[in-house]
């Protein structure tokens, strides 16, 4: 009987086999596996280039803005508002002054509704079919009209939108507050009417 070959090379000192030439092979193939301490897969490329893509967005948003100086912080502490000039970009008041002037000629006649409902409940707005039946039926209240308003424009006007959600007024916004940040919750333009109709 003949005594079984002692194996060769660097396995024989660990008391192992070593591997074949194809086993290697498939071994050097094969991709990393994924770090157990993090717990995530690997990314591949089209990830990557969403992930990139998501932290540009990010970037543009959170860039930062002039904030407020202290005596502006203390005005508004006292007086409950504040008035902020040059904080949005001219071409983009520019845009937002024509984007509101056509939602009031669009929604006039709902916003005269609106405060015909909220003013004299019993004339029946929603059989109002022209501003100046609304009008006429404001006029017997016996107390100014006051604003009309328009609400959430920006889901509808894309120009109205870019204000309303730009980082200059948010930022500012956050900073009166005193939060991190702030989250758009509705949007109301309002515009005084007086009785003859303009």
């Amino acid at each position: 009987m003949t005594a079984p070959l002692a194996p060769r090379g660097p396995a024989a000192a660990a008391g192992g086999v070593a591997p074949s030439s194809s086993r290697r092979a498939r071994e050097q193939r094969r991709p990393p596996a994924p770090s157990r301490q993090s717990g995530q897969q690997p990314r591949s490329p089209g990830d990557n280039a969403l992930v990139a893509q998501q932290q540009a967005a990010a970037a543009r948003v959170e860039q930062p803005s002039p904030l407020p100086s202290t005596a502006s912080l203390l005005r508004f502490e006292r007086q409950g508002h504040l008035l902020t000039r040059r904080l949005l970009p001219r071409e983009l008041v520019t845009h937002l002054a024509a984007a509101a002037e056509r939602v009031v000629t669009a929604s006039r006649l709902d916003a005269l509704r609106h405060r015909v409902r909220v003013l004299a409940p019993d004339a029946g707005a929603a059989a109002l079919r022209s501003e100046a039946a609304a009008l006429a039926a404001l006029s017997g209240i016996g107390e100014p009209v006051g604003f009309l308003q328009f609400f959430n424009s920006h889901v509808s006007d894309p120009d109205i939108a870019a204000a309303v959600r730009h980082p200059a007024l948010a930022g500012t916004a956050a900073a009166l507050l005193g939060v991190p940040r702030v989250r758009l919750y509705q949007v109301c333009g309002c515009v005084c009417v007086c009785m003859c109709g303009r």
